[in-house]
């Protein structure tokens, strides 16, 4: 941030007016798409110019200019200060440790930096997850539909276990069960967590009502023992889908040669469940303990894959299990 502070330079009379003009656009041009008058943004104008703007017109007048409004703070005294320093001068005996932390986060120096990188890298497989458990159960409930219109049997019954060998795989590698701190799986998320003895009392609620979703209730501690030992129950209730995942895994999607049943698979609701956790446990770091939106998972390969039924002669694919 202090480097971008260096080499961004607000220009002279502000930003809305030197974009407006670079875009070639009137006041009253701007006016019409923020929905004021032109004597009204004109005023936007000169209150950016004398720094007397609300963030939230200059939000509008921005996005009026296809562009978006970004700003950050930085420690004033040098660029070398950081916000560590900076809450150190304020309190010598760091009394407040949240705030400590915090302030090392957003340096990217913190001990979360490292949750948020994994935490990240969690998202990316559920993410691939879903799209390839959507692919899975649209051809699965489809299956007649694609006789009916002639499509190629072989062509989807190879995509249909690529799809499952890719969910098998990705779900072993979310709940894989060695405890180091290079996994990206839930429990590498867990073992990234801050080792600090407190945590917000929002904090702590927010774990046991996710954990009372998945039958756990007890008051919560400190989360990361608290998570680690609901993950643990949980892959213990699950250990039968666990184990033939695993299975199938080692002897069928990693060596061809060995013969595996499909049918002796998880059903599509225990693969549900399965998601739902890992999902929910990718919310509840984002949102809780690193203070950001999780990522939205759009389903690319569902709304693709259903046109693709349609141009085939599907024109009411089914959409879901009849569970």
């Amino acid at each position: 941030m202090q480097a971008a502070r260096c080499a961004v330079i607000r220009p002279s009379r502000g930003w809305l007016k030197a974009i407006r003009e670079s875009l070639g656009l009137s006041h009253a041009a701007v006016a019409n798409k923020i929905g004021i008058s032109r004597q009204a943004y004109f005023e936007i104008e000169q209150r950016e110019d004398r720094e007397k703007i609300s963030i939230e017109n200059l939000s509008r007048a921005a996005a009026a200019l296809k562009c978006e409004l970004v700003y950050f703070l930085v420690p004033q005294a040098k660029d070398t200060e950081t916000f560590a320093t900076l809450a150190t001068k304020e309190d010598s005996k760091t009394r407040n440790l949240e705030a400590a932390e915090h302030s090392m986060v957003l340096e990217g120096q913190g001990s979360l930096r490292k949750t948020d990188d994994k935490n990240i890298e969690l998202a990316k497989m559920i993410f691939w997850l879903r799209q390839n458990l959507e692919l899975y159960e649209l051809i699965s409930v489809n299956v007649e539909s694609l006789r009916a219109v002639g499509a190629s049997e072989a062509l989807f019954s190879h995509i249909h276990r690529l799809a499952m060998e890719a969910i098998a795989v990705t779900l072993c590698k979310i709940y894989e069960e060695e405890k180091r701190n290079e996994l990206n799986s839930i429990i590498g998320v867990i073992n990234a967590l801050p080792e600090r003895a407190s945590y917000t009392q929002a904090q702590l609620h927010s774990v046991e009502r996710f954990a009372e979703k998945h039958g756990m209730r007890k008051e919560c501690d400190h989360p990361k023992e608290y998570l680690a030992q609901l993950l643990l129950e949980f892959t213990v209730a699950h250990e039968k889908g666990f184990s033939s995942l695993r299975q199938f895994r080692n002897k069928f999607a990693s060596h061809s040669e060995h013969k595996f049943e499909l049918g002796t698979l998880p059903s599509f609701e225990e693969f549900e469940a399965l998601y739902a956790f890992a999902d929910g446990f990718y919310r509840l770091i984002s949102e809780e303990f690193l203070n950001v939106g999780p990522a939205l998972f759009e389903l690319y390969v569902r709304n693709g894959f259903k046109r693709l039924l349609k141009a085939i002669g599907i024109k009411h694919p089914v959409q879901r299990f009849p569970f």
